[in-house]
C-alpha cells in the first residue's frame, strides 16, 4: 500500500507540471481589509464570503475621514458615502456622526455609480483608524505586474497580491497563525519564493494532577519549536508548498528531584503541490503531506500523507482525500509509528452556504487499519507496540450560522455538530517479558462499536460597556462514541487566540461525557482579547477511565460528577510579528473522585511566538 501511495504521488507529479489557465475570481464575494496609499486602496487580507447578494450591493468599515452633514456625504478614507432619509441608523443617530467614528456601512451603488448608504452603524469593537474594509463581488479583474492584480469591487479600484486571492491561500493559513503579510522573497525563475515561519517558546507549569499533593508530580516543560516555509508559484495556480518543523521539549523541573530529560526533533510538515481549477473544471488536486483543518477542529487538525481532491463553486465546496502515510515523519523516528502504519483514512467534507450567513456540513471519515494484530504469547519490540486497530466510519453534519436581534441587530451565533461511528476496535493487553526492549501479548479483544455525539452553543454578542460576548454550549459524547483521533477540540469564540474547547486542563475526548460551559470574553485594545471560561463534567455512565484526558488520577467508577474547571486565556496580537498568549487552568475535583473529592489541580501556560 505504501509502495502504492509513492507511485500516486509521481504519477501526480508528472500530471502538475503542465501549465493550466488562472483562477478567476469574477463574480466571487470576497472580504478585502486594506489602506489608502493615495492612488488605490491596496490591499493586504482577504477573507473569502459565500453569500448570495447583487453585485451592486456591500459593505463598507472605516474610520470617518470627512463629513458634509448639509449634503449628507460621508468619506471613508477616499470613498464617498451618500445617506438619505430612509437610510437607518443603527447605535447612533445622523447627528452623532462625527470624523474618526468608526462605522459599518451597507451601501448599493447607483446606475451612476454613486455609493449610496443603506444602513450606517457604529462598529463597537476597536479598529485601526487607517483601516479600510470592504466587501462585495469582484467585478472587474486585471493584472498590474507580476505581484499585484486589479480588481474592482462596489466601483472601487482595489491592489490585491497575486499570493492573497491564490486558491492555496487557505492552505498555507493555519487558523492559529498571523504571518506578516511583507514576508522575505527572493526572485527564483523570475517568480517569487516567499519563506517565513515562526519561531516560539512555551513553558507549562502542572501542579496537583494527580489530585494528591502528597503525591510528587509537579513538574515545569519549556517547549521550543520553529517553523520555515516556503511557497513557490510555478503559474498562477500550479503552488508547491514545504514546510521544515524544529524544537523540543526541556523537563525544567520535576518534583522529587528526577533527572531532567531533553527531546529534540527535526520532522517534515506540509509538503504538497496544489493544482487549482484543472482545465477549468471547478476541480483542483493537492497532494502530499497536508493539513486537515475544519474550523472547530472537532474532526481534524493534522497533517497526513494524502491526495485530495476539492470542488469550489459560489455558495458549495466539496474536499475527498485518500490518506496512507508514506514516510516517516522526522529524525525521532526510525520507521513510521505503530499506531499510524498500515492505516488507510478516506476522507470528505461539503459545505454549503444555503442562505445568507447560514451554513450546512457534512463529514464522513472511514478508518481502516490492516495492519498485523497478532497472536497471544507473541513477543514484539516496544518501538512496534499498537495497542488498537479499528476498522470505524464516522459520518456527522454541522450547522452553523447567525442571526441579528433587537433594533440593535445584536450578532447572535449559532453551531450544530453532531456526529455517529460505528463498526469494529480490537484492543490488545501487553505483559512483560524477561527482555526489557520487548513485551508479549497476553489477550486480545475484539468488539463493535456504536457511538453518536453532539456539541451545541451560542455566542451572543452585545453592546454593554466594554462589549462583552457570552457563550453558552453544551457536549454529549455516548459511552461507546470516539473521536476521530485526528481532532484537536481547539476553537475560538469571539477573542483572538484559540482555546481548548473541554478544558486546557482536563482536555478529555468527547467520550462517555456531558460538558456544560458558560463564559465571557472581552476585547482588548487593537487586536487583543481575554476569555474566560467555566467548565462542568460529568460521565454519562460511570466507568473508572477519561479517554485521552490529561489530568493524571482516575475516577472511581462509581459516580458521574467528574467536577469544574475554569480557565482563563489572555492573547495578545498588538504587533506585527509578536504574538503572546497567557493561559491559566483550574479544576475541582467531583464526586467521581472518590475520597480525593475537592482536590485541586492547575496549570498555567505562556506562549511566545515570533512570525516571520
Amino acid at each position: 500500500m505504501r509502495l502504492w501511495i509513492r507511485m500516486m504521488w509521481l504519477f501526480c507529479l508528472s500530471c502538475l507540471v503542465q501549465e493550466t489557465p488562472a483562477v478567476t475570481l469574477k463574480g466571487q464575494r470576497l472580504k478585502f481589509i486594506g489602506y489608502w496609499d493615495g492612488e488605490r486602496i491596496v490591499v493586504h487580507r482577504v477573507k473569502l464570503r459565500y453569500d448570495q447578494t447583487d453585485p451592486r450591493r456591500g459593505r463598507i468599515t472605516g474610520s470617518v475621514s470627512r463629513l458634509d452633514r448639509k449634503n449628507r456625504w460621508l468619506w471613508i478614507g477616499p470613498i464617498a458615502i451618500h445617506w438619505r432619509e430612509k437610510t437607518r441608523f443603527r447605535r447612533l443617530s445622523d447627528r452623532e456622526l462625527a470624523p474618526g467614528t468608526v462605522l459599518k456601512v451597507r451601501v448599493k451603488v447607483s446606475h451612476d455609480g454613486t455609493i449610496l448608504a443603506r444602513s450606517i452603524e457604529r462598529v463597537s469593537q476597536a479598529t485601526a483608524t487607517d483601516a479600510i474594509v470592504v466587501e462585495g463581488v469582484v467585478t472587474h479583474e486585471s493584472p498590474l505586474d507580476e505581484e499585484y492584480n486589479l480588481l474592482v469591487v462596489l466601483g472601487l479600484p482595489l491592489k490585491v497580491p497575486d499570493r492573497l486571492t491564490n486558491p492555496a491561500l487557505r492552505l498555507i493559513r493555519r487558523q492559529d497563525d498571523a504571518r506578516p503579510e511583507d514576508q522575505f522573497r527572493i526572485s527564483v525563475l523570475g517568480r517569487p519564493l516567499i519563506i517565513g515561519g515562526e519561531v516560539g517558546v512555551t513553558p507549562r507549569f502542572e501542579k496537583d494532577f494527580k489530585l494528591d499533593p502528597d503525591r510528587e508530580d509537579d513538574r515545569l516543560r519549556v517547549g521550543y519549536q520553529f517553523q520555515l516555509e516556503l511557497f513557490y508559484a510555478f503559474s498562477k495556480n500550479l503552488l508547491l508548498f514545504l514546510e521544515g518543523l524544529g524544537g523540543g521539549r526541556l523537563e525544567a523541573y520535576h518534583e522529587g528531584g528526577r533527572d531532567k530529560t531533553v527531546e529534540r526533533r527535526l520532522r517534515r510538515g506540509e509538503t504538497w503541490l496544489f493544482w487549482g481549477d484543472v482545465f477549468d473544471s471547478g476541480i483542483s488536486l493537492q497532494i502530499g503531506r497536508q493539513r486537515f483543518q475544519d474550523r472547530r477542529e472537532w474532526w481534524w487538525d493534522a497533517n497526513l500523507d494524502a491526495v485530495r481532491l476539492y470542488y469550489t463553486r459560489p455558495f458549495f465546496q466539496f474536499q475527498a482525500a485518500l490518506a496512507h502515510e508514506a514516510f516517516v515523519r522526522g529524525t525521532d523516528e526510525d520507521e513510521i509509528v505503530p499506531t499510524e502504519d498500515d492505516v488507510l483514512r478516506i476522507l470528505s467534507q461539503t459545505h454549503w452556504e444555503w442562505h445568507r450567513q447560514h451554513r450546512l456540513s457534512l463529514f464522513f471519515l472511514h478508518h481502516l487499519d490492516y495492519s498485523e494484530t497478532g497472536e497471544p504469547g507473541r513477543e514484539i519490540r516496544d518501538s512496534d507496540l499498537d495497542r488498537r486497530d479499528a476498522r470505524l466510519t464516522w459520518g456527522g453534519i454541522r450547522a452553523t450560522g447567525m442571526w441579528h436581534l433587537g433594533k440593535r441587530h445584536l450578532p447572535l451565533e449559532y453551531w450544530i455538530d453532531t456526529a455517529v461511528v460505528g463498526g469494529r476496535e480490537i484492543r490488545v493487553f501487553f505483559e512483560d517479558t524477561d527482555r526489557d526492549d520487548r513485551k508479549r501479548i497476553e489477550r486480545i479483544e475484539r468488539r463493535s462499536l456504536t457511538g453518536v455525539a453532539l456539541d451545541t452553543g451560542l455566542i451572543l454578542e452585545t453592546s454593554l460597556p466594554l462589549h462583552p460576548t457570552f457563550t453558552v454550549a453544551y457536549a454529549f459524547g455516548s459511552p461507546q462514541f470516539r473521536q476521530t483521533g485526528l481532532q484537536d477540540n481547539n476553537v475560538r469564540f469571539r477573542g483572538v487566540d484559540r482555546f481548548r474547547l473541554y478544558g486546557e486542563l482536563l482536555r478529555p475526548e468527547l467520550s462517555n461525557l456531558h460538558i456544560l460551559t458558560a463564559s465571557i470574553g472581552l476585547p482588548l485594545l487593537q487586536s487583543s482579547s481575554v476569555e474566560i471560561l467555566f467548565h462542568q463534567y460529568y460521565q454519562v455512565d460511570p466507568e473508572p477511565a477519561l479517554v485521552n484526558a490529561r489530568l493524571r488520577a482516575e475516577p472511581d467508577g462509581k459516580h458521574r460528577d467528574l467536577g469544574q474547571e475554569m480557565d482563563v486565556i489572555f492573547g495578545i496580537e498588538e504587533w506585527k510579528h509578536l504574538e503572546l498568549e497567557w493561559v491559566f487552568g483550574i479544576f475541582r475535583a467531583g464526586s467521581a473522585f472518590g475520597a480525593r473529592q475537592g482536590r485541586i489541580a492547575w496549570n498555567t501556560i505562556f506562549k511566545l511566538n515570533y512570525n516571520f
